[in-house]
C-alpha cells in the first residue's frame, strides 16, 4: 500500500530531525535480506547508538537537499537503509561496511561526516576507509598506552641500579 502524502511527510521531518543532530549519516542499498538479517543488524546498529531507517529513493533525496548535502545515491539498487549517528562518526561506516560483509545483497553507497559544521560527503570507497579506521575508545587507549610507555621505560631504567645492587648482596651471602 502506497503511503499517503502526510505519512511521507512525517518520514521526511523525521530524517530532516536526524540529520540536524547527525555527526556521520551511511545510505546502504539491499535487496534479498532475511528478516532476522536486518534484525539483527538493526539490534547491533540500536546498541552502538545508531538510528536506522529503510527510506524511499526520493525521500532521502529531498532529505539531503532540504539539509543542504551533496550525498550521491548512484548505485543504489532495491531499497535503501540509512543509518545516522549523532554521537560517533566512524561508527555507523563501520557497523554498515561489516553488514555489507556479512549480507551478501547488502552494500554501502555513500555517506556524509559533519564536523564543526562542515559537511563533507563521502563515496562507497570513503565510507570504507573510515570503517577501518580504529574505535574512540581503542584510539583512547593507544594514546594511553603511548603516553604510559616512556614512564614504565623510565622506571626500570632508575630501578636498575638498586636490582643490581641488591642481586649483588644476595651473590656475596649465598657464596659465604
Amino acid at each position: 500500500m502506497a503511503k499517503t502524502r502526510q505519512q511521507k511527510q512525517h518520514v521526511l521531518d523525521a530524517l530532516q530531525k536526524d540529520f540536524a543532530e547527525a555527526k556521520a549519516v551511511v545510505v546502504g542499498s539491499f535487496a534479498n535480506i532475511s528478516v532476522n538479517e536486518d534484525q539483527a543488524m538493526r539490534k547491533e546498529l540500536k546498541s552502538e547508538g545508531i538510528s536506522y531507517q529503510v527510506v524511499k529513493k526520493t525521500l532521502l533525496k529531498k532529505a539531503f537537499d532540504a539539509a543542504g548535502w551533496e550525498a550521491s545515491l548512484e548505485g543504489a539498487s532495491g531499497n535503501v537503509g540509512v543509518a545516522v549517528s549523532a554521537t560517533d562518526e566512524v561508527a555507523p561506516a563501520r557497523l554498515m561496511h561489516k553488514a555489507s560483509k556479512d549480507l551478501e545483497g547488502y552494500e554501502v553507497v555513500s555517506g556524509v561526516m559533519i564536523q564543526d559544521g562542515k559537511v563533507d560527503s563521502l563515496d562507497a570507497a570513503q565510507v570504507k576507509a573510515l570503517a577501518s579506521l580504529p574505535s574512540r575508545d581503542e584510539l583512547i587507549a593507544k594514546v594511553v598506552g603511548s603516553i604510559g610507555s616512556p614512564l614504565r621505560g623510565l622506571v626500570t631504567v632508575l630501578s636498575g641500579p638498586q636490582r643490581g645492587f641488591v642481586q649483588t648482596l644476595r651473590a656475596i651471602s649465598e657464596s659465604k
